[in-house]
């Protein structure tokens, strides 16, 4: 029996020492984002003009159960008009609820405060990417990806 323990106990200390960590600033990747989403997402030339533009900007920064989300104003421009995309700055508390070397899971707050789980995939230790409004009946099946490069 104590065999058994001793290695369930390393196994476990082993494998959690190469979990992918969402800890840390991430900064948006709009080369890796629009690559994958040009090669693969289901969007018309008008919906991926625009998510080009969007993407870039956006900040998050995981630290101590908190997560920090930035979006920046931009100017973006559609028809042929300039206007500004509003910025937004949001603060949840998440939960991981698993991960491993390629994923993280967590359970945060959506917007109008529902529980909501998200997925974090991982592409080695410092680049991650998750789906775009995947929790959103509008974007769920576009295949909207956007990468994160870990800053700090």
């Amino acid at each position: 029996m104590r065999p058994i323990f001793f290695a369930l106990l390393f196994f476990l200390v082993a494998s959690d020492a190469h979990a992918a960590s969402i800890e840390g600033k991430w900064r948006s990747n709009k080369e890796l984002t629009s690559g994958f989403n040009n090669r693969n997402a289901i969007l018309e030339e008008r919906q991926r003009i625009f998510f080009d533009q969007l993407m870039g900007h956006m900040t998050i920064e995981f630290l101590d159960g908190v997560s920090k989300l930035n979006m920046p104003s931009i100017e973006v421009h559609s028809d042929g008009e300039k206007s500004t995309f509003e910025g937004f700055t949001e603060e949840s508390t998440y939960t991981i609820l698993g991960q491993d070397k390629d994923t993280v899971v967590v359970k945060t707050q959506d917007l109008d405060g529902s529980d909501l789980i998200v997925t974090y995939h991982f592409e080695g230790q410092d680049i991650m990417w998750v789906y775009v409004a995947g929790h959103s009946s509008m974007f769920s099946n576009l295949n909207i990806r956007e990468y994160f490069v870990r800053c700090r």
